[in-house]
């Protein structure tokens, strides 16, 4: 890796192309031990030969600084590495294979190629075909549940259930993507014209009970009318007599004490206390509770 530095520096190579450069290394292969006499002897060789020591110290450190570099690469690829098949192996467990997939991918980005990948890569292949197993199992069992969602629409139309069962039904069926369906798309037909016909009946209902209500207001009112009438034939009877017998007059309306429908006394009428007077204050309150 040195060597490979040093020819990629022109200076190297011009340095290694001069004429005493050449004739120096092939004199020092033959006998190393010229090399002090050979610096000492020629000044311009030395100065070469120190900028050749120069570079090549360069490139040793240079070379130094990148092994350590890759090394400590190497050791994060391997933590990389264990903890994605760490990751794998316990979501494999779990039986999350989507995720122990996942776990491998990141692996393998990480770490790249290489031997270190291959029981990652391995296990990869293997919680891959566990993941598509469960995925056509998650479809078989999704089309299950539909058929049967569908299943329950029909036999709700077809037994007639209330609209609370139907809609249930329905929301169901469109719970798994039935909302297209053509027994489900009647049957939502159906439950509007089911909603339609009990609100129409409800109405009836209350239009009935208003009705009854009213008939009974009526008879409530017509009763009351005919006690005040009662009541009012009877205080009309007392009059005549309470007026003869303290020898007073009724003039204006008054209510006698105690109350009643007869509250309002007749106009005044001068009661001197024959049968024929009598007759007529009578008439005369009792004309006056009719009209209450």
């Amino acid at each position: 890796a040195v060597a490979e530095t040093l020819l990629g520096d022109e200076g190297v190579v011009s340095l290694m192309s001069h004429p005493k450069m050449r004739e120096a290394i092939a004199a020092l292969k033959d006998d190393p031990s010229q090399y002090k006499r050979m610096m000492e002897g020629d000044p311009e060789l030395s100065s070469m030969m120190q900028a050749l020591q120069a570079a090549m110290s360069v490139a040793e450190t240079e070379e130094d600084r990148n092994a350590a570099r890759a090394a400590e690469e190497l050791k994060a690829k391997e933590r990389k590495l264990a903890r994605a098949r760490e990751d794998a192996l316990a979501a494999g467990q779990a039986g999350a294979w989507a995720r122990a997939v996942s776990a491998c991918d990141e692996g393998l980005k990480a770490i790249g190629g290489g031997e270190p990948a291959a029981e990652l890569r391995a296990l990869r292949a293997r919680y891959a075909e566990r993941l598509a197993e469960s995925e056509r199992a998650a479809v078989e069992r999704a089309d299950l549940a539909a058929a049967q969602a569908r299943a329950d629409v029909l036999a709700a139309v077809e037994d007639g259930c209330d609209p609370a069962q139907l809609e249930a039904a329905i929301g169901n069926a469109r719970a798994h993507g039935l909302a297209t369906d053509g027994v489900v798309m009647r049957a939502q037909r159906r439950l509007v014209q089911l909603l339609e016909e009990r609100s129409g009946e409800r109405m009836r209902q209350i239009r009935m009970q208003a009705q009854v209500a009213a008939q009974r207001a009526a008879g409530s009112s017509a009763k009351t009318r005919r006690d005040c009438v009662s009541t009012g034939q009877q205080e009309a009877q007392h009059l005549p007599t309470l007026a003869s017998a303290q020898g007073t007059q009724y003039k204006g309306a008054t209510k006698p004490e105690g109350g009643g429908c007869a509250a309002l006394a007749a106009p005044a009428v001068d009661v001197p206390g024959s049968r024929e007077d009598e007759e007529a204050v009578r008439a005369n309150v009792l004309g006056n509770s009719m009209l209450f």
